[in-house]
């Protein structure tokens, strides 16, 4: 049977969730690996399977905490921006694909200030200094 074209929505049944986050996550890490090799660029990719299991990507010359304090050091607004630079280009593909998306429904609130958004990302960063460390200690690192 050849293959079928799938909506881009969330899959309902929890199995069939884990079989195609598992067929489809070596696709995606390998991606991720040609893409920090080809442009010559640092990359991590954490993923969660819908069993909440992690899963972590460093592209070969990429640091986990060198990816992170880039990111962080993009002021807010530059953030904000780049989002929706991506939102656009999804929105574009989801059209090309004939799928209707609004762009505030990625979005939330958008009447967000710079201060919420600055403690949103304060948040976010820490929750991922928490997620870091429990990675190093799944891993094997010392210090746990």
């Amino acid at each position: 049977m050849g293959r079928v074209k799938l909506k881009i929505k969330k899959l309902e049944s929890t199995s069939n969730r884990q079989v195609t986050y598992s067929k489809r996550k070596s696709g995606i890490l390998k991606k991720a690996k040609e893409l920090s090799i080809l442009c010559d660029i640092p990359i991590a990719l954490l993923m969660f399977s819908p069993t909440g299991k992690p899963t972590l990507l460093q592209g070969e010359r990429s640091n986990l905490e060198e990816v992170i304090t880039k990111f962080a050091q993009l002021s807010p607004q530059e953030r904000a921006k780049r989002k929706l630079e991506s939102l656009e280009v999804l929105k574009k593909t989801f059209k090309k694909l004939d799928h209707d998306v609004k762009i505030q429904d990625f979005l939330g609130s958008s009447s967000q200030t710079v201060e919420e958004l600055t403690h949103q990302v304060r948040i976010l960063q820490t929750q991922l200094a928490e997620v870091h460390q429990r990675l190093r200690c799944n891993f094997g690192a010392f210090g746990c």
